[in-house]
């Protein structure tokens, strides 16, 4: 008896389990970006694709570089996370975190100084950010990015970038 009702009710436990998942994370391609400078692979790159069709952004695929230079690309929806992406073309960006020295950093008290001297350290800011760029800005948009991406149905996609043939 119990494995009758075991048996009645594994197919409703089973596509129980796929409508949990929203329908855009049910196909998903396994994409792997590696960041590379030269012969040097660029770690804490967070890569970003955005589909072509706009009417397909209902989701974000990224995913940030280890110290290989590598990411697997995850798709977000919502609360849901999964590895892969949808079939389609993209745009890839990409983007990095500068840390600022302290002296630079935003206070709140800036707000208070005049008008004069928030223009310097932010003239500052903007040197500092432009001499430790690694990230060509060109790669920092998806209307300037000349890096595409095709994933197919049911196939792995990998892509190398070498961001020093964008200086």
């Amino acid at each position: 008896m119990m494995r009758f009702c075991f048996l009645i009710f594994l197919p409703f436990v089973i596509v129980g389990c796929n409508f949990s998942t929203p329908a855009e994370l049910r196909n998903l391609n396994p994409v792997t970006i590696t960041i590379m400078q030269g012969d040097q692979p660029v770690e804490n790159v967070h890569v970003l694709l955005v589909n072509k069709k706009p009417q397909n952004s209902l989701y974000s695929c990224g995913g940030v570089t280890d110290i290989k230079g590598h990411t697997k690309i995850q798709t977000t929806l919502r609360e849901y996370v999964r590895d892969g992406v949808p079939a389609g073309n993209y745009s890839a960006i990409l983007r990095q975190k500068i840390v600022f020295p302290d002296d630079l950093k935003s206070l709140e008290e800036e707000i208070s100084l005049p008008e004069s001297e928030r223009k310097k350290r932010q003239d500052k800011r903007i040197a500092f950010e432009e001499q430790n760029r690694v990230i060509p800005k060109i790669l920092e948009s998806s209307a300037t990015s000349p890096v595409e991406l095709i994933v197919e149905e049911k196939k792995g996609t990998e892509l190398t970038i070498d961001i020093s043939k964008y200086r």
